[in-house]
C-alpha cells in the first residue's frame, strides 16, 4: 500500500506557533546576533610615514630580485611585495638558473614566512630567554676552550654554498684550530662525493639518463628543463632533429615520462647496466656474460650505446644523487670516452669547494656518513663541549644506529640555529630562531657559478637571527648585522672605485657577477679505481628477484 514519506501532519503549521509569533522570535534572534561585536576596541595610534620610502606608491605593488635555494644552490626569483609584505614569488629572468622559472619550494617558501609554526623565540630548554643571554652563555664556553684551541668546539651543518657562511666558518677554524666543521645533508647532492658538474642540454642530441630526474629533482631542473625543452622544439621539419632520450629508472619521474626509450630497472642493478653501457661503447673484449638482471633490456641497451657512439662529443650521459660513487666513476668515464666533456659537459671550478679550512664542498675525500660517525663518538665520550648545529636535524635523519639523540645528550653546551623547533631542537640546552631568506641578508651561488645577493623584503617578523649572525657570534663582538657581514664580503673580493654601483646593480639584477666556469677534463680514472668500482658493482648486484629495496627521495625537512 501507498503511503506518505512523512508523518500524519507533518507538513501543518502547527497551531501553537503563530504566524506573527515565529515572526517575532527570529526578529528577536536577528537583533541579538550583533550584540557580541559591540564590545569598545582599544585605542590604537596610527603613524603615517615621515618620509614616503623610495618607489612606494600606495595600492601599486614594488618587485624586488633576491634568491632562495634548492639544496644549498641558489635559484633567482622576483618577490612581489605591496604594502611592505612580501605575497608573490615568480622566477627572475635575468638570472641564468632560473630564466624566469620557480620550483614549488620556492613558492611555498612565501608559506614559510608567515608560518604561525616557526620558532619566533630565543629558548633556553624549555624557558624564552634573549639574543644577549646566548651570547654570554657562548663567551663563557668560548673562554673554556682557549687554552686547548678549540678542541671542545664542533659545529654541524647542513649543505651550505654561501661565499659569506663559507669565510665564517673558516674564520672560525682560524681562530680555533683544533675545532671541527661537520656537513650533514642525507639525500643532498654532497652525499655522492662528486664533481660539480654543468651539462649543456642545448647541444646534446642524445641524452641518456640512469636514475636521473634531471628536469624535476637535479639542483639545476630549471635550467635544464628549458634547455632540453629548446632542443626538443623543431620550428623547421627539414632541417632540425629533436634530441633523443633514454630513461633508465625505478619509479616513474618527470624525466621518465619525456623519455623516448623509457625502461623500469631496480635502482640496484644501475651499477651493472652503467657498466655494461661503459663496455659496448669502448668496444672492450666481453670477459663475462650479460648478467641475468640485465638480459630483458639487452634492445635498449644496444640501441642507446650505439646512438651514443654515433654522436660523439654530442652526447650526455647522466646518473642521480641516490646512486653511489662508482656509478658516477663509470659515468665519468663514459662521458670522457664519448669526448662530451667541453662540449656539452663542464665543470663549474666556482662552487667545487670551500678553500683550505673546514670540509670541501664537493671533494671526492670528504665522507659526510663518516664525519657524522665520528662527531657522535666524540659526543658520547663527552669530548664536545660546544656544539653549533646550523639547521637541519639529525636527530629526525641521522642513520638510526649513530643513536644521535643519545649523544647529543651529552654535550655540555648544544646550540640549534633551526627556522623550527623540531626533534633536535628539542634536545638541545638553546634553539635560536632562525631569520627567513625573505627577512635576512646573504648570498648564494647557482649551480653554474652565477651569485645573488639575498636581500630581505621585510624586517624579522620575530627575535630571528640570521645564520651568518650566528656563526659571527663565534668570532667577534660585537656582531655585526647580516647585512654588514655580507657586504664586507663583497667589497673584500671586489676593492674597485665602482663596488657600490656594482652592489646596487646586482640588487636590482639579481645577480652579483657571472662567473664563466671553465670547460676542463674530469681527472682520469685509474685502472685500479675502475676495478674496484666493477668489483663493487658486482658485489652489490642484486640478483634475487624478491630483494626488497628502499629509496629516498626526499627526506622530509618541508613536512610541516
Amino acid at each position: 500500500m501507498k503511503s506518505d514519506e512523512f508523518a500524519e501532519g507533518a507538513s501543518e503549521w502547527p497551531d501553537e506557533l503563530s504566524r506573527r509569533e515565529f515572526l517575532r522570535l527570529a526578529g528577536a534572534s536577528l537583533a541579538l546576533a550583533g550584540v557580541g561585536a559591540c564590545t569598545k576596541q582599544p585605542i590604537e595610534k596610527i603613524v603615517p610615514y615621515v618620509k614616503q620610502p623610495e618607489g612606494m606608491v600606495p595600492g601599486k605593488p614594488l618587485h624586488f630580485a633576491t634568491a632562495t635555494t634548492c639544496n644549498g644552490y641558489a635559484q633567482g626569483i622576483i618577490v612581489t611585495s605591496r604594502e611592505g609584505r612580501p605575497v608573490k614569488i615568480e622566477g627572475n629572468p635575468d638570472h641564468p638558473a632560473s630564466l624566469g622559472a620557480t620550483t614549488i619550494w620556492a613558492q611555498a617558501d612565501l608559506l614559510g614566512l608567515y608560518d604561525p609554526d616557526r620558532a619566533q623565540e630565543v629558548m633556553r630548554g624549555e624557558n624564552i630567554s634573549t639574543w644577549n643571554d646566548f651570547l654570554q652563555d657562548v663567551d663563557v664556553a668560548l673562554a673554556a676552550q682557549q687554552s686547548n684551541a678549540g678542541a671542545g668546539i664542533h659545529i654541524l651543518t647542513d649543505t651550505i654554498r654561501s661565499p659569506t657562511l663559507i669565510a665564517q666558518l673558516q674564520a672560525v677554524l682560524k681562530r680555533f684550530p683544533n675545532a671541527k666543521w661537520h656537513r650533514w645533508n642525507p639525500i643532498g647532492p654532497d652525499s655522492i662525493n662528486g664533481e660539480v658538474v654543468v651539462y649543456d642540454f642545448t647541444k646534446a642530441k642524445v641524452i641518456v639518463a640512469l636514475d636521473s630526474d634531471f628536469l624535476f629533482m637535479h639542483p639545476a631542473a630549471l635550467r635544464y628543463a628549458r634547455d632540453f625543452a629548446l632542443a626538443r622544439r623543431v620550428a623547421d621539419p627539414t632541417s632540425a632533429r629533436m634530441s633523443r632520450l633514454y630513461v633508465a629508472e625505478p619509479t616513474p619521474t618527470l624525466t621518465g615520462a619525456n623519455a623516448d626509450h623509457r625502461i623500469a630497472i631496480a635502482a640496484r642493478n644501475i651499477r651493472a647496466l652503467a657498466k655494461e653501457l661503459a663496455v659496448r661503447i669502448s668496444a672492450s673484449p666481453r670477459s663475462a656474460p650479460l648478467p641475468d638482471e640485465l638480459v630483458t633490456f639487452e634492445p635498449w641497451i644496444q640501441t642507446a650505446a650505439n646512438d651514443l657512439v654515433a654522436n660523439r662529443g654530442a652526447s650526455i650521459v647522466i646518473t642521480g644523487n641516490g646512486q653511489p660513487i662508482e656509478v658516477h666513476d663509470l659515468i665519468a668515464k663514459i662521458n670522457d670516452q664519448l669526448g662530451s666533456v667541453g662540449s656539452t659537459i663542464a665543470r663549474n671550478s666556482a662552487v667545487a669547494g670551500s678553500g683550505d679550512a673546514g670540509p670541501p664542498i664537493t671533494d671526492r675525500g670528504y665522507n659526510q656518513t663518516e664525519s657524522l660517525g665520528q662527531l657522535v663518538s666524540d659526543m658520547k665520550t663527552g669530548d664536545v663541549e660546544l656544539l653549533i648545529i646550523l639547521g637541519g636535524n639529525p636527530v629526525y635523519d641521522s642513520p638510526v644506529d649513530f643513536d644521535f639523540a643519545s649523544a647529543l645528550t651529552k654535550v655540555k653546551v648544544s646550540v640549534h640555529h633551526a627556522l623550527h623547533a623540531n626533534e633536535t631542537s628539542r634536545l638541545c640546552h638553546w634553539l635560536i630562531p632562525a631569520a627567513h631568506f625573505l627577512e635576512s641578508w646573504s648570498d648564494a651561488v647557482a649551480f653554474d657559478g652565477s651569485i645573488s645577493i639575498v636581500q630581505p623584503l621585510i624586517d624579522p617578523l620575530y627575535a630571528n637571527i640570521s645564520s651568518d649572525e650566528m656563526i659571527g657570534a663565534l668570532i667577534e663582538r660585537p656582531v655585526r648585522s647580516a647585512y654588514e657581514i655580507v657586504r664586507e664580503t663583497w667589497r673584500s673580493t671586489n676593492p674597485t672605485p665602482h663596488f657600490e654601483n656594482d652592489w646596487r646593480r646586482a640588487l636590482s639584477d639579481g645577480v652579483f657577477r657571472n662567473i664563466d666556469f671553465q670547460s676542463v677534463r674530469p681527472a682520469e680514472l685509474h685502472s685500479a679505481e675502475v676495478k674496484t668500482a666493477e668489483k663493487i658493482s658486482a658485489e652489490r648486484t642484486g640478483r634475487n628477484p624478491m630483494f626488497l629495496e628502499l629509496l629516498f627521495r626526499v627526506r622530509g625537512r618541508s613536512r610541516n
